[in-house]
C-alpha cells in the first residue's frame, strides 16, 4: 500500500504549477494547471540539479526563458496571492537583477519578482507599478539566497501587506499603495523581464507555483519537504 495522499487545500486557487521535471535536455515544460509553456533560447530541463523529482529548469542567464499565453489567471496582483519556488543560482554577479516571474507590457506597467544580487549572494525583490506609480514593492535588506544552494522563496500578498520569506523565515514586509495593475491580456514570462527580455535568470528553478486569491504564509513556517501536491 502507498503512503497517505497529500492534498493542497488551496489547489483550486493555484493558477500555475510547474515541477520542472522531465528528461535531461528536454524543452518540454509542463504546467499542471494546463497553460501552454514555450521554451525560448536554450531553456531546458536539466538533471544536473534538482530539489525534487530529479530535474529542474535550467536558464543560462542571457537568452533563456519560458513564456505562456495571455490569461485572466495572470490578473492576480490586486488581490491576495502567493508565488513560491525553489531556486539555485549559478551567479550572483551585480548586474544586478535576475528575473524569475515577470508580467507587463512596459516599464510603467508591470509586475516583477526577481533576484537582486550584490556579487556574492542575492535577495528577492518584487515590485508592481501602474502608469508609473508604485503599487507594491518589497526589497529585503539581507542577501539570503546564496550561490549553489537550493533555497525556498515565497512572496506573499495578504490584504495590503506584501512579504518575502526565505526558507520559511520572514525577511521583509511592506504596504501596498495606490491601484493595482491588471494583466489579463499579456503573457507571463519565467526567467526574463517581460518587456525587454533582459536580466535573465542564471541557474535553476524547481517547483514554481502561483496561487491566486490566497496568502499561503503570513508568519514563519517550515519549508516543504516534498514536491507540492497536484490535488
Amino acid at each position: 500500500m502507498g503512503g497517505p495522499v497529500i492534498l493542497d487545500p488551496y489547489w483550486g486557487s493555484v493558477v500555475l504549477a510547474m515541477h520542472m521535471d522531465g528528461i535531461n535536455g528536454s524543452t518540454t515544460f509542463t504546467d499542471v494547471k494546463g497553460h501552454a509553456v514555450t521554451a525560448n533560447g536554450s531553456a531546458q530541463i536539466s538533471t544536473a540539479q534538482s530539489k525534487f523529482g530529479g530535474a529542474s529548469g535550467l536558464f543560462n542567464g542571457t537568452t533563456d526563458y519560458l513564456s505562456t499565453p495571455a490569461s485572466s489567471n495572470w490578473d492576480f496582483v490586486g488581490g491576495d496571492f502567493t508565488i513560491d519556488f525553489w531556486v539555485y543560482t549559478n551567479s550572483a554577479a551585480a548586474t544586478p537583477y535576475q528575473y524569475v516571474v515577470s508580467i507587463g507590457p512596459d516599464s510603467n506597467n508591470n509586475f516583477e519578482s526577481s533576484l537582486f544580487c550584490n556579487g556574492t549572494a542575492c535577495s528577492l525583490q518584487t515590485t508592481a507599478v501602474l502608469s508609473g506609480a508604485t503599487y507594491l514593492s518589497e526589497y529585503p535588506s539581507t542577501y539570503d539566497i546564496p550561490l549553489h544552494t537550493w533555497t525556498y522563496v515565497a512572496f506573499v500578498k495578504s490584504g495590503t501587506t506584501v512579504s518575502t520569506f526565505i526558507n520559511g523565515v520572514l525577511k521583509g514586509s511592506n504596504t501596498t499603495t495606490g491601484t493595482a495593475p491588471t494583466f489579463s491580456s499579456v503573457p507571463l514570462y519565467i526567467g526574463t523581464r517581460s518587456f525587454d527580455f533582459t536580466n535573465d535568470m542564471n541557474g535553476y528553478i524547481d517547483d514554481l507555483r502561483i496561487t491566486k486569491g490566497v496568502a499561503r504564509y503570513t508568519s514563519n513556517f517550515t519549508p516543504p519537504t516534498a514536491p507540492f501536491p497536484n490535488q
